[in-house]
């Protein structure tokens, strides 16, 4: 007869449970993630339709990538600041997200800020 050791029962419920919960954890801070990864791309490409237009078609950009990319309605155009200082074009946006599960409440808030060199070639992320 074979003796197994560590079948415990409880320990298989425990273990499952920690991976339901992550897995809902995931399910709820993954997209709000990806948003802000969503976010970058968003204002690289309005930073360089800026560039390549002017500000006024950058600004209707940003709305028209807002709504195509079916963004969440945390995200408002109106929170993303246009402006240049020493000769580099500045896009900063930034919002908040509140995170609501049982026993847990959080706000959680983004920016996302590139610039534009003064040469006009690169575009760099704003470290502060």
């Amino acid at each position: 007869m074979i003796n197994r050791r560590g079948d415990s029962t409880f320990g298989k419920l425990l273990w499952a449970g920690l991976v339901v919960g992550g897995l809902f954890v995931a399910s709820v801070f993954y997209p709000i993630y990806l948003v802000k990864f969503e976010m970058s791309e968003v204002v690289q490409v309005v930073i360089l339709d800026w560039r390549d237009k002017n500000k006024t078609r950058a600004q209707s950009r940003l709305k028209a990538e807002l709504r195509k990319r079916e963004m969440p309605d945390y995200i408002y155009a109106e929170d993303c600041e246009f402006y240049t200082q020493q000769k580099q074009k500045h896009l900063d946006c930034w919002w908040e997200v509140d995170v609501d599960l049982p026993g847990y409440h959080k706000t959680l808030e983004f920016t996302i800020h590139k610039y534009l060199d003064a040469s006009e070639n690169n575009v760099w992320d704003y470290e502060e």
